[in-house]
């Protein structure tokens, strides 16, 4: 729903703004269990590779869209996300 306090509207925004903050630890706000959440989840350094031999480093927290709609999933129980308490519900 938000980053940083900032309102965010698709996966692909968030997606962009993870990526630019590796190794920094971000407020989100998350709706779980039919109300919303602020939960703090630090972006792990990826580097990712691209043409002509470039290497980036980008954030990284372990989410991915769900199908069908471009909603946040969290498909690894070992991510920053789920460890931070976005994790589906049990």
């Amino acid at each position: 729903m938000a980053v940083d306090g900032v309102d965010i509207g698709t996966f692909d925004e968030l997606k962009r703004i993870i990526a630019k903050h590796p190794g920094k630890t971000l407020h989100l706000k998350v709706f779980r269990d039919n109300r919303y959440v602020d939960v703090e989840v630090a972006a792990e350094e990826t580097v990712e590779r691209r043409e002509f031999d470039i290497v980036d480093r980008v954030g990284a927290i372990g989410i991915q869209p769900s199908a069908p709609a471009a909603v946040v999933g969290i498909p690894d129980p070992g991510s920053p996300a789920f460890r931070a308490g976005s994790g589906p519900s049990t």
